[in-house]
C-alpha cells in the first residue's frame, strides 16, 4: 500500500470543520490503496473540541502530534481573557474593531505585521523535523498532502517537497491572501505574503480546493495557467455519521441553527426579523422555536435578551457531533448563515453538506455565490440577503404558514447529493495522489536516462 503524509494543523479532538475534513480523507483512503501518516500538533488551542471524533479514527492510520507554540494564550493573558474563552485572530478581519479594546488591536496589529503565514507559523520547525523523521522511518510515503488553513501547512510541504523530491498536493479549504477573513497587513508584510503565496502555488504538484471559485481567483491573481494541476473537491457529508440517529422533535415551528456564532456568523439581522413577526403575528410569536446549537461569543449574546423573542430562543452549547445531528434531524427548518464581506461569495462550509443530508429545508441568509447557487441548484430550500430584514421577515411567513399548513419540503435531487458522499470524495482524492505519484515515476526515470 502507498504511504501518504498528511499535515494539517486541524485534527480531532478538534471539532471544527478543517478537522472533519481531513479525518474524512484519512478514514477512508485505505479503500483506495493509500496509507495515511498523519502529521498535526498536540495540545493544541482549538477554539471547538469533540473528543468523540476521536473514535472514528481507524486504529490502523499513524498519528503524530508534535509541539505547537501556541501565541493565543499569549493573547488571552493581553487582553484579559478567560482562559477557556474561545479565540482565533486568525479568522476574523483585523478591520472589524468596533468596540475592541486598545489591547486587542495592538495584538491583532502585532499578528498582522509579523506572522507570515499566520500565527501558528510557529510550528514550522517543529513540523518540519518531525515531518523528515517520519519520512525517514516510512519508506513507502509516495506524496505529501498538505490542508490550510493555516497556511503553514503548506509551508512545511513545500519544504519536505525541496529538501526529499516527493510531490505535493495542497488542499485549499479557503483562500489564502484573499480570504475575507485575510488581516490587514502592512504593505510590505502583504507583499512578502503574496510573493510566498505564488512561490508555492507553483511548487505544489495538484492544488485542491473546495470550490471553482477560490481556484479561479488565485490563478487570475498570480497569472497561471488553467489546467490538470487544479482541482475540486468539495466539503460534503458521511452517511455513516448519519446512522442510528434519533431525531429530536418538537411540536413547535422549530428553525435550527447548529455552530458558533461570533463576528463572522451574526444573526442579529434574522433576529430582528424574527422580533418584528412576533409582534406583528401573534400565531407566528407563539408556534415558533428558535435552537442555536455551538458555542456563542460574548459579543453576540445580547441579542438573545431582546424580550419580542427571548421566550421563543433555546441555546444549547456546543455537543458532539453525533448529537448535534440529532438537532438538524429534527428541525422543520435549518438556517444557514453566509456572512456579507467583501470575498464571502466562496464560503461552502461543511454544515451545507450536512444541513443537504437530512431532507430538511434551508433558509440560507446569503449573498450571491457558492452557497446561494448550491441552495437554488439542488432544491435545497430558500435564499434571501443576509442584511434585508424585511425579506427574511416575509420569507420566515411563507415558510411558516406552508408548514402550518404540513407542506413545508424539499425534494431534492437524490443523484446530484450523491456526489457529496465522503467516500467519493475521497476516492477523488486517491485518483489525484495517483496522477502525481505516475508523474513523478516518469520524470525520475527521465533523469536517469
Amino acid at each position: 500500500m502507498k504511504g501518504v503524509l498528511i499535515i494539517s494543523y486541524y485534527f480531532p479532538p478538534c471539532g471544527g470543520p478543517g478537522s472533519i475534513r481531513v479525518l474524512k480523507f484519512a478514514k477512508y483512503l485505505r479503500d483506495y490503496g493509500w496509507e495515511p501518516l498523519v502529521l498535526t500538533v498536540k495540545e493544541a488551542d482549538y477554539h471547538v473540541k469533540d473528543t468523540s471524533l476521536m473514535n472514528e479514527i481507524p486504529p490502523e492510520v499513524n498519528i503524530f502530534r508534535t509541539y505547537i507554540p501556541e501565541p493565543y494564550r499569549l493573547y488571552r493573558r493581553l487582553t484579559g481573557k478567560q482562559m477557556d474563552e474561545p479565540v482565533d485572530i486568525s479568522t476574523v478581519p483585523t478591520n472589524h474593531r468596533e468596540g475592541k479594546k486598545l489591547r486587542e488591536k495592538l495584538a491583532e496589529a502585532f499578528r498582522a505585521t509579523l506572522f507570515i503565514p499566520d500565527a501558528r507559523v510557529g510550528w514550522l520547525p517543529f513540523a518540519l523535523k518531525k515531518a523528515l523523521q517520519i519520512i525517514r522511518a516510512n519508506d513507502g510515503i509516495q506524496v505529501v498532502f498538505s490542508s490550510a488553513p493555516p497556511f503553514t501547512c503548506h509551508l512545511v510541504a513545500c519544504l519536505l517537497k525541496k529538501i526529499t523530491g516527493i510531490p505535493w498536493v495542497a488542499d485549499y479549504r479557503d483562500p489564502w491572501t484573499q480570504a475575507y477573513f485575510y488581516p490587514q497587513r502592512p504593505p510590505i508584510t502583504r507583499m512578502l505574503e503574496e510573493k510566498l503565496e505564488c512561490k508555492l502555488l507553483k511548487e505544489a504538484d495538484r492544488v485542491v480546493s473546495i470550490n471553482e471559485k477560490i481556484l479561479k481567483d488565485i490563478r487570475e491573481k498570480y497569472d497561471l495557467k488553467k489546467g490538470k494541476k487544479w482541482m475540486v473537491i468539495p466539503n460534503g457529508f458521511d452517511p455513516s455519521d448519519f446512522e442510528d440517529i434519533e431525531p429530536i422533535y418538537d411540536d413547535s415551528f422549530t428553525i435550527i441553527y447548529t455552530g458558533s456564532l461570533n463576528v463572522r456568523m451574526n444573526p442579529k439581522y434574522f433576529l430582528e426579523a424574527v422580533g418584528q413577526l412576533c409582534v406583528e403575528k401573534t400565531d407566528f410569536a407563539r408556534d415558533v422555536k428558535l435552537v442555536f446549537v455551538g458555542r456563542t461569543a460574548s459579543d453576540i449574546a445580547p441579542l438573545f435578551k431582546d424580550t419580542r423573542i427571548a421566550n421563543n430562543i433555546h441555546l444549547v452549547p456546543h455537543l458532539p457531533h453525533k448529537e448535534c445531528l440529532r438537532y438538524t434531524f429534527g428541525a422543520d427548518l435549518l438556517l444557514l448563515l453566509i456572512p456579507e464581506w467583501e470575498r464571502s461569495e466562496v464560503i461552502m462550509t461543511t454544515k451545507i453538506f450536512e444541513y443537504i443530508k437530512t431532507g430538511r429545508p434551508i433558509l440560507a441568509l446569503a449573498p450571491e455565490g457558492e452557497a446561494a447557487q448550491l441552495i437554488r441548484r439542488l432544491n435545497l430550500g430558500f435564499v434571501v440577503h443576509p442584511k434585508d430584514i424585511a425579506k427574511i421577515k416575509n420569507q420566515l411567513w411563507k415558510i411558516y404558514n406552508l408548514w402550518k399548513s404540513q407542506n413545508l419540503q424539499v425534494l431534492p435531487d437524490e443523484k446530484e447529493i450523491l456526489q457529496f458522499d465522503r467516500k467519493r470524495l475521497t476516492e477523488k482524492l486517491a485518483r489525484i495522489f495517483n496522477e502525481v505519484l505516475e508523474e513523478n515515476i516518469k520524470e525520475c526515470q527521465t533523469v536517469e536516462n
